[in-house]
């Protein structure tokens, strides 16, 4: 026990240290060592020599950390798979050094490209992990990384401080959980228990049961304005499938009108709950690079706590901290966040919101326009029932025809012209995206 306070302890220490300026600097100053000295290595090894002797001494005498990357026998058992020997893996992630003769041509690159994606094709194959790969010859270097079985390759770029802090958080977070919308999908709708059915029934429960004037005031509104359609006669199939699903996710029979809209408040209630925190971590990363908000501090908070937090982001405050005026301001579904509406079931399942949260890796996604992804679209559809999406009407565009159609409008523009784009119906934002 005491052994695991300290590595928990360490651990927030290198979280606080990989945030500082003092850090980027540090690393801005070591990437120029190495690419100095890799101007006059003699050959790959050198390189590698160079290469490790700086990083890892920087991970010992800034952070406080060993690491001892496994050379080529230890991974000597791949071969068989990936056809070849790995110079250096660490954990999850794979390190190939070239000399600078060897990364001079466009072929040399490819080449060296394929070697790589070789590896990580092999030990996926064997181990079924996702992994981090880099190639590097000291002065450039190109991640490729392999998640899910899909290979995602970067581009070659001058070596930098930022490359050497993807490398560094790729060896001491490799406990991270990467933020994609595969293991959104799998941690809030496919664990055991899923945690995004059991917040459905809490808020179901809590409106049916004990609702304040206030929440009854929000869902009444909500209604009027969302009007589900019960007696269309054209549409009684749709209307009886919608009702049926809504009946399985919160394990009762639906009697009336109302109690049906009562079980779709609680279940739009849950999404956007789920979205506004996961938001707050993206856009923070972005603007400040790191979250305003403790996930590992909030996970463990007395519940009433947690609610002044959640009453904060729900009225749009801590947005606003962001210089993002008009984000939230209390709309229907910040209802549960009141000083009188709110229990503690509710405190419960929105901590364990943040304690899975708090195992994703801090990211700005995005940021050199790569990789682009719907973030939320998987979560919505898993959470929100196709019967019950269908009966409202709500299909999703897919991502190959908001390309082609983004593509043939903005080809019909002048080349000189400044344009502006409007998607009135967003939904997750497939055509923004685009």
């Amino acid at each position: 026990m005491k052994n695991s306070k300290i590595n928990k302890l360490k651990m927030q220490q290198i979280k606080y240290i990989i945030k500082t300026k003092e850090y980027e600097e540090e690393l801005e100053q070591l990437s120029n060592d190495i690419l100095t000295n890799a101007q006059v290595a003699v050959n790959e090894a050198g390189i590698e020599s160079i290469f490790e002797l700086e990083l890892f001494c920087f991970i010992k005498d800034s952070l406080g950390l060993k690491y001892y990357p496994e050379k080529e026998k230890a991974v000597h058992t791949e071969r068989h798979i990936a056809k070849g020997r790995i110079d250096s893996k660490i954990g999850a992630l794979v390190i190939e050094f070239k000399h600078t003769s060897k990364l001079n041509s466009l072929r040399d690159k490819k080449k060296a490209s394929a070697q790589l994606i070789n590896y990580l094709n092999g030990l996926y194959t064997k181990h079924s992990n996702d992994y981090w790969g880099v190639v590097t010859d000291g002065t450039q270097c190109k991640f490729i990384n392999i998640e899910s079985g899909e290979i995602n390759e970067g581009a070659f770029d001058n070596l930098s401080g930022k490359h050497l802090d993807k490398i560094v958080r790729s060896i001491v977070l490799l406990d991270k959980v990467a933020l994609t919308p595969e293991n959104l999908v799998k941690d809030f709708c496919e664990a055991r228990g899923s945690l995004s059915k059991r917040l459905v029934l809490c808020l179901y429960s809590t409106l049916a049961n004990e609702p304040t004037s206030r929440s009854l005031m929000l869902f009444n509104e909500w209604k009027e304005l969302f009007r589900l359609a019960h007696d269309d006669k054209s549409k009684q199939k749709a209307i009886e499938e919608r009702r049926e699903s809504l009946e399985k996710i919160v394990s009762d029979k639906l009697k009336t009108n109302d109690e049906e809209y009562l079980a779709l408040y609680a279940l739009q209630t849950t999404y956007a709950i789920i979205v506004k925190i996961i938001a707050f971590k993206v856009l923070s990363q972005i603007r400040f690079n790191r979250s305003l908000i403790d996930f590992d501090k909030l996970s463990f908070a007395d519940f009433n706590t947690l609610r002044l937090q959640m009453n904060l982001l729900e009225e749009g405050a801590i947005f606003r901290s962001l210089g993002i005026g008009n984000l939230l301001e209390g709309d229907f579904f910040a209802w549960y966040s009141t000083n009188t509406q709110w229990n503690d079931d509710i405190g419960e399942l929105i901590q364990e919101i943040f304690k899975v949260l708090t195992s994703y890796e801090d990211k700005a996604l995005f940021e050199n326009g790569e990789n682009v992804c719907d973030l939320f679209k998987d979560l919505f559809m898993k959470i929100i029932p196709d019967k019950v999406r269908h009966s409202l009407g709500e299909y999703y565009t897919p991502p190959w025809l908001a390309d082609n159609l983004i593509t043939e409008s903005i080809n019909h523009l002048d080349v000189y012209t400044n344009w502006t784009a409007l998607d009135p119906c967003a939904g997750s934002g497939t055509f923004l995206l685009s």
